[in-house]
């Protein structure tokens, strides 16, 4: 009996040694496979994976327009009804030059309630006045390169060197009629080291019609600054408010209700700064230019 279980100890024993054996062996094959594997094969896979990574982000990677990243660069390039048309005429002449930079600046400290504090008024102007400190808060907060030598803009914008401060050229309140420029962005874009927005652009006239107890307004929307086509009109729609205005236009574009194929286009490139993006350039879309996928 007893040499029977010394038999069995020392059968296991074979088999567990014979299994180690074969594991052992099978591995070194196969060790050697990937060793005597050519050289420029392992090379090529490395190189495909990297051109992969490359090709992608030389493409860049869409997003979301309502998405975290997306919502603060859009409200940089929202423009209020009374200055957008200069903003508009001064960055097609001279792109993120120092009026655009300025306007862009002055529209949001008259717009934003973050900045509403930087106007202030003096008798001796009698206008408001914004001081170069504030200014510069705001337009750090707007662009990679915020630093202007141009202090003065045409008609909108005087710097009186004997009181350092911006004076603003008072302006009539528009009656009846106020025409302006939405940017409608469509496309955002990321890459590495930028994003990348495309925007249509459409010219607007809101006309205001004061009767007894309320005011109703018409909003037409023009291919052309002139105002000689026109491609669409929205009138006393309650959906159609302050805030959401670009998005109310872009769902009528991708309806169909406004031909795209028409529209002007713009691109806004946006460089990260203090983890945040900044305006850093602009540009016309020629309609040569690659825009798919909008």
């Amino acid at each position: 009996m007893q040499n029977k279980t010394v038999n069995i100890v020392i059968g296991i024993l074979i088999a567990a040694a014979v299994i180690c054996f074969v594991y052992i062996f099978g591995s070194s094959i196969l060790s050697n496979k990937e060793k005597n594997k050519p050289k420029d094969e392992i090379e090529d896979v490395v190189d495909e994976n990297e051109e992969d990574i490359n090709e992608r982000a030389e493409r860049g990677q869409n997003v979301v327009l309502n998405s975290r990243i997306a919502l603060p660069v859009k409200e940089l390039i929202k423009y209020s009804e009374i200055y957008s048309n200069s903003i508009i005429d001064y960055l097609d002449k001279n792109g993120v030059g120092d009026e655009a930079k300025l306007l862009i600046g002055l529209d949001k400290i008259y717009r934003l309630a973050d900045y509403n504090e930087y106007l202030r008024y003096s008798d001796e102007y009698n206008s408001t006045y914004i001081v170069p400190d504030e200014m510069n808060i705001v337009l750090k907060d707007s662009f990679a390169d915020p630093a202007v030598k141009s202090k003065n803009v045409d008609e909108i914008l005087n710097y009186d060197e004997a009181t350092n401060a911006y004076v603003i050229v008072p302006r009539g309140f528009p009656t009846g009629e106020i025409n302006y420029t939405y940017e409608i962005p469509y496309k955002i874009t990321e890459f590495p080291d930028r994003l990348e927005l495309l925007a249509y652009r459409l010219y607007a006239k809101k006309i205001i019609v004061m009767e007894e107890v309320q005011s109703n307004q018409k909003v037409e929307l023009y291919l052309d600054k002139e105002q000689n086509t026109i491609v669409y009109t929205i009138e006393n729609d309650s959906n159609f408010t302050d805030n959401n205005q670009q998005d109310y236009i872009r769902d009528k574009i991708n309806a169909g209700a406004i031909d795209k194929a028409q529209l002007s286009e713009v691109k806004y490139t946006f460089e990260k700064v203090d983890n945040e993006y900044r305006i850093s350039k602009f540009e016309k879309v020629e309609k040569t230019q690659d825009t798919d996928n909008k």
